[in-house]
Order: C-alpha cells, then structure tokens, then sequence
C-alpha cells in the first residue's frame, strides 16, 4: 500500500491571522491582570449612599 501524501496545511493568512489573534488576546489578558482591578466602566460611578438622610 503507498503511502498517500498529507492534505495541505492550512493558508499562510489564516496561520498569521491566528498568530495575531492569540498575542492580541494574551497581551490584553495581560494588562487586565497586570493593571489591578481599578479599570473598567463602574469605577465613574459613585457607590451606592450607605446612609439614610433625613
């Protein structure tokens, strides 16, 4: 039995495009982890008032 050739590999742009789409997804892995927990869109909003005013 001959041995059958390997299918081709995937294209070069779908490696690349894979490529870049895991660095981009570690480096903001990345700063999310390295920035601490201060970032995000609640930190403009004040905290809920702890106090009843009379």
């Amino acid at each position: 039995m001959p041995d059958q050739p390997a299918p081709p590999g995937p294209p070069r742009w779908v490696k690349i495009l894979a490529t870049l789409t895991l660095t981009v997804l570690l480096l903001v892995l990345a700063v999310k982890l390295l920035s601490g927990g201060q970032h995000g869109p609640m930190r403009h909003f004040s905290p809920p008032a702890t106090e009843d005013h009379p």
